[in-house]
């Protein structure tokens, strides 16, 4: 085989790659929630659109796998088809939307559900499987609403969000499970989208949901503890060690 028939075929190769990756696109599943902001609200409307590919489909049914399926209120769904309880699912947490008569969805669609008032758990991030007659085709993981400017610590009483964080003159509220009660606090932006919200008890371990003039902006994590920084350092260069002296002792 010559110089230029082995281009050829490693440009064929890529090119049947790239097709490939391009018919068996994964599918997507963007959530969003919406709030009543400020100190006290009703309830939370939470919104999926699925958005199936080829290699998905067909697909009838979709299942959510919830943290605590008491905090949603089932006869609140609205979108195609019908929507209860899975019966017989794997996870006890998991709703089933269900197209009419077993017919398969459209690619594209969406709907939503409403949470119980005042709810004790905020529902972040899910896993979704679409199925067809309750055999999963794949499972798929929500997207994420973004990441934060300013991470920060567990314990913390107040957090201070950095200028053009927030929309000039924003509610903001923060939402974290594990204290009873989720809302933990609010307080509005200044003109230059800066925040300081001072909280109702201090943060725990959990993630954090952030909302803006009743919308979540973004999910926010607590930064890693600076022991668990360094245990993982030492494994990464335990790691590359390992590597290094096996390519020596092959060669």
């Amino acid at each position: 085989m010559n110089t230029r028939t082995r281009i050829s075929t490693a440009i064929l190769s890529v090119v049947g790659a790239l097709l490939v990756i391009s018919t068996t696109q994964a599918t997507v599943i963007t959530k969003t929630t919406t709030f009543t902001p400020g100190v006290f609200w009703a309830d939370f409307t939470y919104g999926w659109s699925v958005t199936a590919q080829p290699a998905d489909m067909p697909y009838n049914d979709v299942d959510i796998v919830l943290g605590d399926r008491t905090q949603i209120n089932v006869g609140s769904y609205v979108g195609p088809g019908s929507a209860a309880i899975a019966a017989g699912a794997a996870n006890t947490g998991t709703l089933r939307v269900s197209s009419t008569l077993g017919l398969p969805f459209p690619a594209a669609m969406t709907f939503t559900y409403d949470s119980v008032s005042n709810p004790a758990f905020v529902e972040g991030r899910q896993n979704v499987w679409l199925t067809l007659q309750g055999a999963p085709t794949s499972p798929i993981l929500v997207a994420s609403a973004g990441t934060p400017i300013d991470p920060f610590n567990p314990g913390d009483t107040v957090l201070a969000y950095d200028p053009g964080t927030f929309d000039p003159f924003a509610n903001v509220d923060v939402f974290q499970n594990g204290h009873g009660v989720v809302h933990l606090g609010f307080g509005v932006a200044a003109a230059d989208g800066s925040a300081t919200v001072p909280l109702n008890e201090p943060l725990n371990a959990n993630s954090a949901l952030i909302g803006e003039n009743g919308a979540i902006k973004f999910e926010s994590s607590p930064i890693p503890e600076p022991t668990a920084l360094i245990v993982w350092s030492l494994l990464g260069a335990l790691g590359v060690t390992i590597g290094w002296w096996r390519r020596r002792r092959a060669a």
